[in-house]
């Protein structure tokens, strides 16, 4: 499960950041990025993950400007929360 508060960094951003989230015990985890249309957008992250603290990389460049949802999911654990992409 997903055992620290994920977050992405920098929020609002405008070219690059990372989510960073924490495992108490390996499990699969799958990071993605929807638009507010409910569309997925960017898959981040995809597998098996050790326990501890990650952080993967979002590049948001190619996005356009607005708000997204990003989702960390962990075995049976989801934690979600929004970002902004500014131009």
């Amino acid at each position: 499960a997903v055992e620290t508060e994920a977050r992405v960094t920098p929020n609002p951003i405008a070219g690059t950041g990372r989510v960073e989230f924490g495992l108490a015990e390996a499990a699969p985890v799958t990071v993605e990025v929807f638009n507010a249309l409910g569309q997925r957008v960017a898959v981040l992250a995809e597998g098996t993950y050790a326990a501890g603290t990650h952080a993967v990389a979002f590049d948001a460049r190619d996005l356009p400007a607005g708000v997204y949802v990003w989702r960390v999911r962990a075995d049976a654990a989801v934690q979600t929360g929004q970002v902004v992409v500014v131009r």
